[in-house]
């Protein structure tokens, strides 16, 4: 059996406490900074991928797979005589 795991160095058991997440006082006078739109895509990353041509290797690694299977199989049954 393992020994116990050790906690690292200043580290309390048990979850993590939540993060301390600091409001903006409107009061203050500060806007929220403005969101900053997203940059368009380029037209190759806009247009949907192709997934035939994975999908043809796949189907002909599956093949190739059930094919060295197949032998394996074969290949284990044979028994080689004894000299």
């Amino acid at each position: 059996m393992p020994p116990p795991r050790r906690l690292w160095p200043r580290r309390q058991p048990g979850r993590p406490r939540a993060a301390v997440i600091e409001a903006v006082d409107a009061a203050a006078g500060e806007p929220p900074a403005p969101l900053v739109p997203s940059p368009p895509l380029p037209p190759r990353e806009r247009r949907e991928f192709d997934f035939s041509d994975i999908d043809q290797l796949l189907d002909r690694t599956d093949q190739a797979i059930r094919r060295a299977q197949n032998v394996l199989e074969e290949r284990s049954k044979c028994t080689i005589p004894a000299e």
